[in-house]
C-alpha cells in the first residue's frame, strides 16, 4: 500500500511538471532590492524564472521605481513626461516589465507605466522592439539582475530531496 501511495505522488508530481516546465512562479509581492543615496527605492515582483542544470538562465519581472524627494531620476522623468504632453507634476512612481538574460546580465524592457499618487496610470509607453540595457557594474540594475538571477530552490529541488531522504 505504501508503494502505491509513492507512485500516486510521483504520477501527480509528473503531471504538475508538465503544466509548469522549468519555471518558478512568484508570489505576487513587491520586494525591495535597492535604495540610492537620493532615497530612490527599487522593488521587484518576479513573474518567472527559467533554469537549466540548477542555474537560472533568464527571468521576467516587474520593476517598480519610487523616487525620493531629491531624486535626480524623478526630475529627468518629469522633464520627459512634460515634453510628451503628460501632467508631470502628478508623477509618483513607475513600473516596467523586464525580461533579463542572466547569462549576459542584459535587460529587455517592453513597456513602462507612470502612475500618480492615487495609483492611476497617467502615461504609458509600450515598445514594439524592447529597449535593451546591460546591467552596468555597481548600478541599481546590476543589483536587480543579481536578485532575479539568484539560484533559488524550486519545486524540482524539493521533490528531489524528498526522494533522496527516503
Amino acid at each position: 500500500m505504501q508503494k502505491i501511495g509513492k507512485y500516486c505522488f510521483l504520477l501527480l508530481f509528473c503531471g504538475l511538471l508538465l503544466m509548469t516546465p522549468f519555471t518558478v512562479l512568484s508570489y505576487g509581492e513587491w520586494k525591495e532590492v535597492a535604495v540610492t543615496p537620493q532615497k530612490d527605492y527599487w522593488y521587484v515582483d518576479q513573474v518567472l524564472s527559467f533554469s537549466s542544470k540548477g542555474s537560472i538562465k533568464s527571468a521576467r519581472a516587474f520593476v517598480k521605481f519610487v523616487p525620493g524627494r531629491e531624486s535626480i531620476i524623478a526630475q529627468n522623468i518629469k522633464k520627459d513626461l512634460l515634453s510628451d504632453g503628460a501632467k508631470a507634476d502628478r508623477f509618483d512612481y513607475f513600473v516596467e516589465y523586464v525580461e533579463l538574460d542572466c547569462t549576459k546580465k542584459q535587460f529587455a524592457i517592453s513597456g513602462i507605466q507612470f502612475y500618480d499618487s492615487e495609483d492611476v496610470v497617467m502615461w504609458e509607453e509600450k515598445f514594439l522592439k524592447p529597449k535593451q540595457y546591460i546591467a552596468i557594474p555597481g548600478s541599481v540594475f546590476e543589483i536587480i539582475a543579481q536578485d532575479l538571477c539568484l539560484n533559488k530552490s524550486g519545486v524540482f529541488d524539493i521533490v528531489k530531496d524528498i526522494f533522496k531522504n527516503k
